[in-house]
């Protein structure tokens, strides 16, 4: 049992009861970026997948819907061909011509559907039948072919593939400088068009066993929201500072207890795709494993006829000086 505590402000209280011994595995995959949450318990009646069906075949595997596309397609010829074929015996064979068996009536189903040309198969003008059977089938083809052809548009478009040019680096760092605790992380983006509109955000999720009861808090780590410095423009790798004032959750939190506690920070970051407009989302996590006390980045930047970024040091960080 347990539940989520969210947090809009800081309460000093919440971190003092002790954290759980336990190992919390991650919240967050980062190579894919999802929950690894796992639901157990709902009732599938009530789950609403297939009345969001479009999002549900969006979110679906390449060859789900390969399959799906080639499963409908064959299901409308093997039907359409059996309609085919009971039409033409009903009028002994005189509605269709060259169109004698079930066979002959499938390949005819698909020469209509996929507009190939009959050959020496056609509809005499007489037919009524087969005039309503083939305004039909050709509608259904068209139909079935708009649907999938957007599905395919959407899901080669939609932005989630954006967030692999995009780059977190694979450790946080947390130091002091001039007194104040700094906790920071590096992103960066491989491509040179921008995310328009570009933000961050901080969340921190810590764990708590009380009574026998699961809780995962849940707070805001200030990045800047009030200056503006969470608004980002990726010309150049960035370094994200959270600053641990008396503000902050992590502000009676000694460096020791950030590498030994279990916790885990999750990174939004936020922003439209210049090329098509559309919103993308980056997420990323740390935990204690994730953060390296009294180091901080490596310059990535250097010039000389012009500016160059170095891209293996975009991990890097060094000690600081004593």
């Amino acid at each position: 049992m347990g539940e989520t505590v969210r947090y809009s402000k800081y309460t000093p209280a919440v971190l003092m009861s002790e954290p759980t011994q336990q190992h919390t595995p991650k919240l967050l995959k980062r190579s894919s970026g999802r929950s690894q949450i796992k639901y157990t318990g709902l009732n599938t009646k009530n789950v609403g997948f297939l009345r969001d069906i479009y999002t549900t075949v969006i979110n679906a595997k390449w060859w789900v819907i390969l399959v799906v596309f080639t499963l409908a397609y064959l299901v409308s010829w093997f039907f359409f061909g059996g309609l085919w074929y009971a039409a033409n015996k009903n009028k002994n064979f005189t509605c269709l011509v060259e169109v004698d068996s079930y066979s002959a009536a499938f390949l005819f189903s698909v020469e209509v559907q996929a507009t190939i040309g009959f050959g020496n198969k056609y509809i005499r003008s007489n037919c009524i039948e087969g005039i309503l059977l083939l305004v039909l089938q050709s509608l259904l083809s068209i139909l079935i072919t708009s649907i999938f052809g957007g599905l395919v548009y959407a899901k080669v478009v939609r932005p989630r593939n954006r967030r692999k040019t995009l780059l977190f680096s694979e450790k946080a760092v947390l130091y002091e400088n001039n007194g104040e605790k700094l906790f920071e992380f590096r992103v960066g983006n491989l491509r040179h068009d921008g995310i328009v509109e570009c933000h961050v955000r901080l969340q921190l999720y810590l764990p708590r066993l009380v009574n026998g009861i699961y809780q995962l808090e849940q707070f805001d780590l200030d990045v800047g929201y009030n200056n503006g410095r969470d608004r980002l423009f990726l010309l150049t790798p960035v370094i994200i500072t959270h600053h641990i004032t008396a503000g902050s959750p992590l502000y009676n939190l000694s460096p020791r207890d950030m590498t030994e506690m279990d916790f885990e920070i999750v990174v939004v970051l936020e922003g439209a795709v210049e090329a098509t407009g559309l919103t993308a989302q980056a997420l990323w996590s740390y935990t204690k494993e994730d953060i390296v006390v009294d180091h901080k980045f490596n310059s990535m930047l250097s010039r000389s006829h012009k500016w160059t970024l170095d891209f293996s040091h975009f991990n890097e960080t060094v000690p600081i000086s004593p």
